[in-house]
């Protein structure tokens, strides 16, 4: 259906470990100082873990059987103060923007698939940044705004626009307006019974313009906390799939974040649950150039923040 335009090439390793040396063309596996044995990244802040499990225990003793009805608003949710960091949602939104070199180089890109794979590039960059406070932030008030600067110049302005519920605006604009980055965020929290943990997902459009006028739209995957309690270490990571569609160039992106099972040789690491792998496609001819979609052809969050019919 698709046209795919990059793919990685399987090559057979003599030992299926991921410490094994690589062949020409294979990628090797460097992981985060904090990688959990299970995936993802593990909190290894002992005190805070400490004080963490004991304001979790004391939230889940106050909710009771609600917890076990698997339909609880955490957003909505009174916490033990001790779960909070000093920060809003505003703020934290902001942790995972932190390379705009990557933006920067894409904008001067004049083949959509290299801006494509920059755009991707940026995005996968900053993701393990959502996972280093090991906090809750607190929720934004009705018009609460928060603006900041990053290393290259760029700009970020961001308002709370709704309470119920609750949607963040945000943008980025780049040095000579050469990007900008604009959306909405309509965080979801649920609780994960089976993993003793917390899934959130995030409604609502997000899109990367270019001064030449091409827009990459992406939706975002989850994020996921696992074992807050009852294990000896926690971990977070991404689960999912992010989606990127440039309509005026029909190009289409998938960036899956997931084990990958039969992966073998050098690439065995490929089999952790926090391994990430990718395909760009082309898509004239599928009807997704011509009309107004969603990146994963789903419901569309509209500019004003809510779903369209």
């Amino acid at each position: 259906m698709f046209k795919k335009l990059v793919v990685g090439k399987d090559k057979d390793g003599s030992k299926d470990r991921p410490g094994s040396s690589a062949k020409d063309g294979d990628v090797v596996a460097g992981l985060h100082r904090d990688a959990h044995d299970d995936g993802g990244l593990s909190c290894n802040n002992d005190e805070l873990l400490r004080q963490q499990e004991k304001a979790i225990l004391k939230w889940m003793k106050t909710m009771g059987q609600r917890l076990f009805s698997g339909n609880v608003n955490v957003l909505n949710t009174p916490f033990p103060v001790e779960m909070f960091e000093p920060r809003s949602y505003l703020e934290k939104l902001a942790d995972v923007w932190v390379y705009p070199r990557f933006l920067a180089a894409a904008a001067e890109q004049t083949s959509p698939l290299d801006r494509m794979k920059l755009t991707i590039t940026w995005f996968i960059a900053g993701l393990h940044h959502s996972f280093e406070k090991w906090k809750k932030p607190f929720n934004p008030i009705l018009g609460e705004t928060w603006q900041a600067s990053l290393s290259d110049g760029s700009s970020i302005a961001m308002e709370q626009i709704s309470h119920h519920p609750p949607v963040s605006a945000f943008q980025i604009e780049g040095p000579n307006g050469k990007y900008r980055f604009v959306g909405l965020s309509q965080p979801h929290v649920s609780i994960m019974l089976k993993a003793y943990g917390f899934k959130t997902t995030a409604r609502g459009y997000r899109f990367v313009e270019f001064h030449d006028g091409s827009r990459i739209a992406i939706e975002y995957p989850s994020y996921v906390m696992k074992g807050v309690v009852y294990s000896s270490r926690p971990r977070a990571e991404v689960e999912g799939t992010a989606v990127f569609l440039d309509q005026r160039n029909c190009l289409k992106a998938f960036v899956r974040f997931g084990s990958h099972k039969n992966a073998t040789g050098a690439k065995a690491f490929m089999r952790r649950s926090d391994a990430i792998i990718g395909e760009i496609y082309d898509v004239r001819g599928c009807g997704e150039c011509e009309r107004r979609v969603s990146p994963s052809g789903g419901p569309i969050i509209s500019e004003d923040g809510f779903e369209s019919a």
